[in-house]
């Protein structure tokens, strides 16, 4: 299990941090950059994951993660833009955002090594 929760956090770091420099208008469902998004962490997290599990337990973490990953990113970035928030609370919000997203991934990893 702990191979699998370091493959999903580095694949987090991957999509979301060293790869995310498209502007991605997340906060606007369907949107073409929130689907590149998308594909970039579903890219990350099956490249990442194919060498430590089965395929069907790739995909089923890949369609999972994706499904999660796009929502949280959605409900998080239509929270921010829709309200003049201060950089405290923009903070506080995106740290319940990364938090929730590592705990998917703890999720994930019981589901595909249980």
């Amino acid at each position: 299990m702990i191979e699998v929760l370091i493959a999903l956090f580095v694949k987090h770091f991957l999509a979301d941090y060293a790869f995310n420099h498209i502007p991605s208008n997340k906060y606007i469902y369907g949107s073409q950059g929130s689907f590149r998004h998308l594909a970039i962490h579903m890219s990350w997290c099956f490249s990442l994951l194919i060498w430590l599990l089965p395929l069907d337990l790739v995909i089923t973490a890949t369609f999972i993660d994706g499904f999660i990953h796009y929502h949280l990113d959605y409900i998080k970035s239509k929270i921010v833009h829709k309200n003049d928030f201060s950089v405290h609370t923009r903070r506080i919000i995106t740290g319940f955002d990364q938090l929730l997203h590592l705990l998917t991934y703890v999720l994930i990893a019981h589901i595909v090594t249980w």
